[in-house]
């Protein structure tokens, strides 16, 4: 939800503080977040007494800098230009020394074992798969409506009236949000993930055949929000029925981690298409962004069919495995 209200206040600030507001701000709430978490949250009961593995951060900080910076830039750099190849395969590299160093080590800060979980890896592909949807919702649906008068699909938004649009998902997945618990418990995790997959799909689907009246957007966008609010809640859930107490912290934020991966994977395939229908002395065909969103259906439709692999826990019984 955070993602959504950002996106909807990005507009206003920008207007009343200027273009640099929307990066100083969030430094402001991320200290007071920092504050926040020193003070209020208890320490947790489960610790490990072995020291950080600082080479294992830095390679898994490594490999994700190489990996997201060409990911996202390469709709400009070009995908065969050295900037974006070099860092690609320096991020095979690191990756794959970062899984030779943590299969080594006594405390890993990533347990590979714990990875290979059925119920782990299928919820990080699904995580993986709706961070795309996400975040390529969040960064191109804005620039669709902001499209200068000329275009054949004049929206003519401003940055608040576009920030605006994607209201109706922030509000749908917040309620979503609180109502998956209920949801997972009277259906199953599994069930309510593929159910979350299903709407999102029917949203995107949405999108991409009817965009040209406000109340359409709006309507996808509502959807869309039930889906994420849904589906995000649920996967922390399953993860921590899938791990032991002391691995939650880790497995939920390699969840994170991963749908996060899926912000530069949305950028570089949108951007790719988009590409691929804008005229050299004009803006990008109406086609192309119904095309993307077509292909973000292709993505849910590929999320519904891995959270039906997610195992489905019996009454009582420990973690998914």
């Amino acid at each position: 939800m955070g993602g959504g209200v950002g996106v909807v206040f990005a507009g206003p600030l920008t207007d009343t503080l200027g273009i640099r507001s929307p990066f100083r701000i969030p430094v402001a709430l991320i200290v007071a977040a920092a504050v926040a978490a020193r003070v209020v949250i208890p320490p947790s009961p489960t610790r490990n007494p072995t020291p950080v593995s600082w080479l294992a951060a830095t390679l898994m900080a490594g490999r994700l800098l190489a990996l997201l910076v060409p990911l996202a830039q390469a709709s400009r750099w070009g995908w065969a230009s050295p900037a974006v190849i070099t860092p690609l395969v320096t991020a095979v590299a690191l990756a794959t020394w970062w899984v030779v160093v943590e299969k080594r080590s006594d405390r890993p800060l990533v347990d590979i074992r714990m990875m290979r979980s059925t119920a782990v890896w299928t919820t990080n592909l699904v995580s993986l798969l709706f961070g795309v949807s996400l975040f390529a919702v969040m960064a191109f649906l804005p620039v669709f409506v902001q499209t200068a008068p000329q275009a054949v699909y004049d929206f003519g938004a401003s940055v608040t009236q576009a920030g605006l649009r994607l209201l109706p998902m922030t509000v749908t997945m917040f309620f979503a949000g609180l109502a998956s618990a209920r949801l997972v418990e009277r259906l199953g995790a599994r069930h309510v993930l593929v159910t979350a997959s299903a709407l999102k799909v029917v949203a995107v689907v949405g999108l991409a055949v009817a965009h040209d009246r406000a109340w359409h957007i709006a309507s996808a966008l509502a959807l869309m929000g039930v889906s994420l609010g849904i589906a995000f809640s649920t996967m922390s859930n399953v993860i921590v029925a899938a791990v032991r107490p002391d691995q939650t912290g880790v497995a939920n934020g390699v969840t994170a981690n991963v749908r996060t991966i899926g912000g530069p994977v949305a950028v570089a395939v949108m951007s790719g298409i988009l590409s691929a229908h804008t005229p050299p002395e004009g803006l990008p065909a109406e086609c192309g962004y119904a095309y993307g969103f077509a292909v973000l259906a292709i993505s849910g439709a590929a999320a519904l069919v891995i959270a039906s692999l997610i195992p489905v826990q019996k009454h009582g019984a420990h973690p998914l495995r």
